[in-house]
């Protein structure tokens, strides 16, 4: 399973300045070249030790076990924020 990008990212108005959150559409590969959008909501919390939490969910069911996704999902997000190509 692969994520090949992620579209339609828009942040969440939030009143905290060290957290986060966006909703966004995840375009993934499954086995099989099946593709397919999933709606998402993320979000991405700097703690007071300078590590950055990243929680993921997925908003509806989906025919792939759940946890290899939220993790890939993780790796691109953590990636995308890194190299600055998030919103906000």
């Amino acid at each position: 399973m692969t994520v090949l990008e992620m579209k339609d990212i828009q942040i969440k108005d939030s009143p905290v300045h060290y957290r986060s959150e966006y909703r966004a559409a995840a375009l993934v590969r499954f086995t099989g070249h099946q593709e397919e959008k999933i709606p998402i909501i993320f979000s991405i919390e700097h703690t007071a030790t300078g590590a950055v939490n990243i929680a993921v969910d997925v908003q509806r069911p989906l025919n792939y076990p759940l946890l290899p996704v939220i993790k890939a999902l993780k790796a691109h997000i953590a990636e995308m924020h890194s190299g600055g190509k998030l919103p906000g």
